[in-house]
């Protein structure tokens, strides 16, 4: 890469240093000849091992009768030497060998994992990897990393750029804390399969780092207490929003299988992983348990259990459990009479079918119950409900006839009731949770399909969506309301793509639905299929007809819009601005188009043609509500906080939306944020804290206000208060309707004056949560801040030279980012090339002339090149505006004392002195780096002469 300012790199005598491959490729290869591996399948009651020569290994097995002796290779089925199998020609007929393993006539087993497909059998090269590959997966599953990597080593020592075992190995490296191993097999994936989808899961599994084992135990013991819910938030929180681990899957799935959304993928995950290893009677056990929580796969899941039973207790157990459950009907005979065949004194499920197949009468809450069920099925509602009622008469606490009927007060829309009434049952019947799923989803299916429209109709499409997106997945019999309710959702989130599928999908089922049409030919116009949309007008509606001209103009003024803000985030600035301006030219009245033209624009450095831009929209007679409310986000931007609350009040009360209603109560806590900030700038650094700490004390304050907070009372010397703050609000699981922007502040500190690790982490756990361009650009920034943050730790570590090659790419991407272009500059200053520092920090300045940190960097520079004229002309703003940085104070002196003026020197050093005391105040020595009233240094380049004032 060139970097802008001249592609200067700084040089360092760094040595790269690279794990030794080779010689763990050649003790590989001595194991996989001469080691032996025996698969878990098997337990053999061994009476001892058999001395062996070292290629091969013996063990003798006690069998009854009969002798076995197992001979362990490498796995490629050789057959018995002569001394073994004697002189008997019939001996080799009567064993059997299962890859290497010699068992008397009649038995047979599997060893290991499945054996490879045909295609590649051991005994060749690639069957041997396939098989190493299968134990690995093997190992992992059952926590088993030694022994994985064990087997991974084998298959490197066959195929060195194998991208499957270098994957698995970088994450066995991951979760056992090799980072540099980490890193060396990353490195070795890229060059092996550059592109492939595992390196980019390898490096975010490198940035989640080692899985808590704490967290974990968490996990594991809400899933023992019967807390799945709880038990899914904990292992989520161990993996950092990345998918389980295989060491973790089988119990994670598991957990997930018992909460009420996610049985579905649950269940799937599992199928997928038995069709990868369908020899794991574990995990086939597991699938057909979570088969047998839904009524729908409860008879799939029987075959499967009763297929295993003669052979694993747990299966039996769990085959007769099932059959309990069952909504028996006729048509499940041969289920029963083969249970009962096995168990003929099994009277529970006896007693089971029996009820089954006698007719009911209503004269016990059971049978009550089940006519209920009948009555349903026959779409008479009217007389379930009775029935169910009636069940209730004769036993008020029956959990069964509560969860029925709540089932039916949620299919008339009464869903709190229903709600309230299954809460009920599962509190005296707790297992009811599971056996009773299907009538739950009822009731969270018609609760949320109405708390949807609610959000939807207020405004807060992004509400809806995440409130849909379970019904999308499930089969009720009403999801085409879901389905189209989801389509008018995303297209007011302008999610094309999304919404005309959704669209077209309910109109499938309902093509004469005249909204679902003009909703359809919406979304292809603002999407900019003009050909599509034309093709739609004749069904569209006569009041749509007639404003499809400007409707066209304002879907081309939002693609124009879109394609800027790809432009920009390339980096194409200029190209971005013109887009902008393209589209403003077609809807010249959009507030919001010309809001994001100015955001631009101002961080290009251009305030003034910012300003200019927001102003046409305000200048009309009556403006409308949304240009007082995007000015008023303009001005926020610059800090201006009373500007921008005199645009709020400016909307009329009915105009009001609840995200105005919020944004004027943020401006009035910034307020009192900013009246805390006057105080410590005059002097009174108590006060501000004092109000700060009211503030928090409040507790009912939105994450974004707990930012502004926490970002103060860190401002004021209280990093460790302003960390509490910021871990326990990050801790909590987020607003259904929060965004990125809410924890950006939070997520910064904890950035700032957290652990590496720690930010890092909270980074990929809100990623997803950036919706908007804005919110994109602001976790690219926070992104580009851990990187330009691991590059200081190489600087100030002496690692130059990795530092740069760590920036490089970054800067790549992202030219004008500040945090990276710091870095650099500050690369720069330790490289002592101070004309390219002085660059970078002049482009930072461009950017943000009132930003005291770059003003600082850029004193500091000049005094460190004796360029005292410069140094003062930058400083003598900063010290104008009241400044309560003790840096600039300090840096005065210094200037003073150059001009000689050295009563007035000593003055501002003292003041520096004070400042920096107040900002340690209540800090104990040693927190943060701050111990000491210690003050910077300028760069090492030529100083100017120092006398002492003592």
């Amino acid at each position: 890469m060139t970097i802008a300012i001249g592609g200067a790199r700084p040089s360092a005598d760094v040595g790269r240093q690279h794990p030794a491959h080779g010689e763990r490729q050649q003790q590989a290869r001595h194991r996989q000849r001469d080691e032996m591996r025996l698969q878990p399948e098997i337990e053999f009651p061994a009476r001892h091992i058999m001395p062996c020569p070292p290629a091969r290994h013996a063990l003798e097995i006690a069998d009854p009768g009969a002798q076995a002796v197992f001979i362990a290779g490498l796995g490629r089925g050789q057959g018995l030497p002569g001394q073994f199998l004697g002189q008997d020609p019939g001996a080799r007929q009567r064993h059997a060998r299962a890859d290497g393993l010699l068992l008397p006539e009649g038995r047979t087993v599997t060893v290991g994992p499945a054996a490879a497909p045909a295609a590649g059998q051991p005994g060749t090269e690639a069957g041997g990897i396939a098989v190493l590959m299968q134990r690995a997966t093997f190992w992992r599953q059952r926590q088993r990393l030694d022994m994985a990597q064990s087997m991974l080593d084998q298959a490197l020592a066959i195929d060195p750029s194998h991208p499957d075992a270098l994957f698995q190995s970088g994450l066995i490296a991951v979760e056992t804390g090799k980072r540099a191993e980490a890193e060396a097999y990353l490195a070795r994936l890229a060059a092996a399969k550059p592109g492939d989808v595992r390196i980019e899961r390898l490096k975010m599994a490198m940035d989640r780092g080692q899985i808590s084992a704490a967290v974990i135990e968490q996990a594991r013991q809400a899933a023992r207490d019967g807390d799945n819910e709880n038990a899914v938030k904990f292992y989520r929180q161990a993996f950092a929003g990345l998918p389980p681990p295989l060491e973790y899957a089988l119990e994670y799935f598991m957990a997930l299988a018992g909460t009420v959304e996610g049985w579905s993928e649950a269940r799937t995950r599992l199928g997928d992983m038995l069709a990868r290893s369908p020899a794991d009677d574990g995990l086939k056990l597991s699938y057909a348990r979570v088969l047998t929580y839904r009524e729908a796969s409860r008879r799939e899941g029987i075959a499967l259990l009763a297929a295993m039973a003669p052979t694993s207790p747990e299966a039996d157990r769990s085959w007769g459990e099932a059959l309990a459950w069952l909504d028996a009907a006729r048509a499940d005979e041969a289920l029963y009479k083969a249970y009962l065949a096995a168990h003929p004194d099994d009277q529970a499920v006896a007693a089971r079918w029996a009820r089954a197949i006698k007719p009911l009468e209503p004269d016990t809450p059971d049978n009550a119950v089940q006519l209920g069920h009948i009555a349903v099925q026959a779409g008479k509602l009217d007389e379930a409900r009775a029935l169910f009622a009636k069940a209730l008469e004769l036993d008020p606490n029956h959990a069964n006839a509560m969860a029925a009927l709540a089932s039916l007060l949620a299919h008339d829309g009464k869903t709190d009731e229903a709600r309230a009434l299954l809460e009920r049952a599962f509190a005296l019947d707790p297992a009811l949770r599971t056996r009773a799923a299907g009538l739950y989803e009822t009731t969270v299916f018609y609760g949320a399909y109405q708390r949807a429209n609610a959000a939807f109709k207020a405004g807060r499409p992004g509400e809806a969506e995440r409130l849909l997106r379970p019904l999308l997945d499930g089969r009720h019999q009403d999801r085409h309301l879901a389905v189209a309710l989801m389509a008018r959702a995303m297209a007011a989130q302008k999610k094309y793509a999304e919404a005309e599928k959704y669209f077209r999908e309910a109109l499938a089922r309902s093509p004469k639905d005249q909204g679902l049409v003009d909703g359809l030919y919406g979304v292809l116009v603002d999407a900019g299929k003009t050909a599509a949309a034309d093709a739609l007008v004749p069904r569209i509606s006569p009041a749509l007809r007639e404003g499809a001209g400007k409707r066209a103009a304002q879907a081309e003024a939002e693609a124009a819009k879109a394609r800027a803000e790809t432009l920009a985030r390339a980096g194409d600035i200029d190209g971005a601005l013109a887009a902008y301006r393209g589209a403003i030219g077609k809807s010249p009245d959009d507030p919001w188009l010309r809001l994001a033209y100015a955001r631009l624009l101002r961080r290009q450095g251009q305030q003034q043609a910012a300003a200019e831009t927001m102003g046409p929209p305000l200048a009309r007679p009556a403006p409308m509500p949304a240009a007082f409310h995007a000015g008023a986000l303009f001005a926020l931007d610059a800090g201006r906080l009373i500007e921008a609350g005199t645009l709020l009040n400016a909307i009329p009360g009915p105009a009001r939306t609840p995200e105005i209603v919020k944004l004027a109560d943020d401006i009035g806590h910034r307020l009192q944020t900013a009246q805390a900030r006057a105080a410590v700038a005059a002097g009174d650094r108590d006060r501000g804290l004092a109000s700060l700490r009211a503030l928090a004390r409040r507790g009912d304050l939105t994450p974004a206000q707990w930012g502004e907070v926490a970002s103060g009372l860190a401002e004021f010397g209280d990093t460790a208060g302003a960390l509490a703050i910021a871990r326990r609000e990050l801790a909590k699981p987020p607003a259904a309707s929060a965004s990125l922007s809410d924890y950006a502040a939070l997520i910064g500190l904890v950035g700032r004056h957290g652990t590496p690790a720690e930010g890092e982490a909270l980074v990929a756990r809100f990623r997803s949560k950036a919706r908007t361009p804005e919110e994109i650009r602001q976790i690219a920034e926070m992104e580009a801040g851990q990187i330009a943050a691991r590059a200081d730790r190489l600087r100030t570590g002496g690692q130059i030279e990795p530092a740069f090659a760590l920036l490089e790419p970054a800067l790549g991407r992202s030219p004008d980012n500040p945090a990276l272009l710091g870095a650099l500059a500050r690369i720069y200053v330790d490289a002592e090339m101070p004309d390219e520092a002085e660059a970078l920090y002049d482009r930072l300045l461009a950017q943000s002339p009132e930003d005291e940190g770059v003003i600082m960097q850029l004193v500091w520079l000049a005094i460190g090149r004796q360029d005292f004229h410069k140094a003062r002309r930058l400083l003598d703003p900063v010290l104008e505006r009241g400044t309560a940085d003790y840096q600039a104070h300090y840096a005065d002196g210094l200037l003073l004392r150059q001009d000689g003026l050295n009563g007035a020197a000593i003055e501002a050093f003292e003041r520096a002195q004070s400042l920096r005391q107040q900002e340690l105040g209540g800090v104990p020595a040693g927190m943060n780096g701050a111990g000491s009233t210690q003050f910077p240094q300028p760069p090492a380049f030529p100083q100017p002469p120092v006398q002492n004032f003592q």
